[in-house]
């Protein structure tokens, strides 16, 4: 939480070295959909609540001021869902218990930006309790550590997808949940052979 808030109060701060360096963000929490907003995603800080999601952090917002830094790559881990159903298939979204929303897609700026995200559109990034874990970030952990941090970005956005999605439906929600992978115009051609 303190990088988001440090990402979201520091406009303007640049370093000459920025441009050559890479910045990794991960967010394992809450979003939620404004469905007063036409479904705008928000990621929910500790402090806010799911019944007054423009008081979170849009995650459209989110993602241009990170990409402002103007570092050379910038990944985004994001082991959160913005369904409104949080992992114990409670709603958070008030008046809506149990009603899975499908937020509106962030987009992203023109910066040098790659997002994994856990969920897409109205499915729940659930727990792993077994692991400890986020489902999204045990998957993640684990290919990371068995490759020794030399996994390339495409094996690991397969890995994540392949073992996510069907470690999903055996979980007791038993319900989907497919990771993406998402990049800015910068990488779209070669983001598969990015590196950490």
């Amino acid at each position: 939480m303190f990088l988001l808030h440090f990402a979201m109060k520091c406009e303007g701060f640049r370093h000459p070295a920025e441009k050559s360096k890479k910045l990794i963000v991960y967010y394992a929490g809450h979003g939620v959909p404004d469905i007063q907003n036409k479904n705008k995603a928000f990621i929910l800080p500790t402090d806010v609540r799911g019944t007054h999601p423009a008081r979170g952090i849009a995650l459209d917002e989110f993602y241009s001021q990170i990409s402002d830094f103007a570092f050379a790559q910038t990944t985004v881990f994001l082991d959160a869902c913005f369904s409104g159903i949080n992992r114990d298939n409670e709603g958070v979204t008030e008046g809506l218990r149990g009603v899975e929303i499908e937020a509106e897609e962030a987009t992203l700026s023109n910066g040098s930006l790659v997002v994994f995200s856990a969920a897409q559109g109205n499915e729940t990034a659930q727990a792993y309790p077994e692991q400890g874990h986020g489902l999204f970030t045990y998957y993640l952990l684990q290919e990371i550590s068995t490759s020794g941090g030399l996994v390339n970005y495409g094996q690991l956005s397969d890995h994540l997808k392949s073992n996510v999605s069907q470690k999903a439906l055996e979980l007791r929600l038993r319900k989907k949940q497919t990771p993406s992978t998402s990049v800015s115009d910068k990488f779209s051609e070669d983001w598969r052979n990015l590196r950490f």
